[in-house]
């Protein structure tokens, strides 16, 4: 067990890998909010230090709604199995945040979200996250 996560902490490290990451992330995120997300940049360092560069999110008439700069990260305790991650670190640069009512819809732009985040968590079973020091 000590060698598979000493591999992984090696491999988290290559250029390629971490493109692959971010490219992922993006796609879970899409997937889970019914947005459009992209993500620069994902670089994990011993498999508890994420950094997180360019996060974007679109609403649904293709405008930002959310654009954070970057994103650190820091797990205290990850276990994996249990889908349990204790997050002791969260630090958030440069969030920007539009919000906004369209003249075609009556809706917020950002009111889709939870929409599909109610959907979502009645598919699957959740992660179960703690924070620490946010």
């Amino acid at each position: 067990m000590v060698f598979l996560s000493a591999f992984l902490a090696i491999l988290t490290r290559n250029r390629w890998v971490q493109k692959q990451l971010s490219q992922w992330v993006a796609s879970e995120i899409s997937e889970s909010l019914g947005a459009e997300v992209t993500v620069n940049y994902v670089e994990v360092d011993f498999l508890r230090n994420f950094h997180i560069e360019g996060l974007l999110l679109k609403d649904q008439q293709k405008d930002t709604l959310l654009s954070i700069g970057s994103i650190d990260l820091k797990l205290d305790d990850w276990k994996i199995a249990k889908k349990k991650f204790d997050i002791i670190n969260l630090d958030l640069f440069k969030p920007r945040v539009f919000m906004g009512v369209y003249s075609n819809t009556n809706r917020i732009n950002h009111e889709f979200l939870f929409d599909n985040l109610q959907q979502d968590t009645q598919k699957s079973k959740p992660f179960n996250f703690s924070f620490s020091n946010t």
